[in-house]
């Protein structure tokens, strides 16, 4: 993968981080290689039951770049944090989410995001949907009054065209890899362990990352994938 360095002084970028793969890879190109300051958000749902280790992880991945990196200091700005349970309603979004998850599975995350983006009015954040993402109904997100704008026109998508193994790839060249391996991913952790059964999981077996689960659990999201196929599922 091809970067391009930008030192220039610049506003903070807007990322929502979850100390997940895909939005920490994100992180660390801003941060490491074109030296921007970042803004960080992180909505709390405690509905999930991951939501704790994922703060954890971004506190050790904030600490690890503090040790390694030490200009990230002022780089990378406190997370903003939001809880869930306080967005606002917004039923011109939630009809929108409705209708575009007819025919299309989508997580409810989107939803909620979207009402929280609309109540602040933050505009122009960045989102890690990245080339083998499952949340890829982007076609129409530019064109006001559709549905796909009022979920995703919040957002720019800077790994729109980059694979998790690409992503693996560049971070190894640029030796970020140890930092990458602190992410997280899994909704449903097992005594601090991923699952192996949960979306994401599933997700990380199918787009090649499989080593980050542990065998037994990896096993368990094998047999989950299989029997999904079975059945003709997504």
């Amino acid at each position: 993968m091809v970067l391009t360095t930008d030192t220039g002084a610049k506003e903070p970028v807007k990322l929502l981080w979850t100390s997940g793969w895909d939005s920490t890879f994100q992180l660390l190109r801003l941060l490491l290689f074109e030296k921007k300051p970042v803004q960080p958000y992180y909505l709390i749902d405690d509905n999930r039951a991951s939501h704790k280790a994922e703060i954890i992880a971004m506190d050790k991945i904030r600490q690890k770049l503090n040790e390694l990196y030490p200009y990230t200091k002022d780089l990378l700005l406190p997370t903003e944090y939001y809880r869930v349970s306080e967005i606002a309603p917004d039923s011109d979004i939630s009809e929108a989410f409705k209708r575009l998850t007819k025919n299309t599975f989508m997580g409810i995350q989107y939803e909620w995001l979207a009402r929280y983006l609309s109540q602040f009015n933050i505009k122009n954040i960045q989102l890690g949907i990245h080339k083998d993402d499952k949340a890829n109904i982007l076609r129409n997100k530019n064109e006001e009054g559709t549905d796909e704008q009022k979920i995703f026109g919040y957002y720019t998508f800077p790994l729109m065209g980059v694979s998790k193994l690409k992503m693996q790839e560049t971070s190894k060249e640029q030796g970020w890899d140890n930092i990458m391996e602190m992410t997280w991913f899994c909704h449903k952790p097992k005594k601090n362990n991923p699952c192996g059964k949960c979306n994401p999981c599933r997700y990380t077996i199918e787009e090649g990352m499989a080593r980050r689960i542990p065998l037994f659990r990896r096993t368990l999201g094998y047999i989950k994938i299989i029997k999904r196929k079975i059945k003709g599922k997504k």
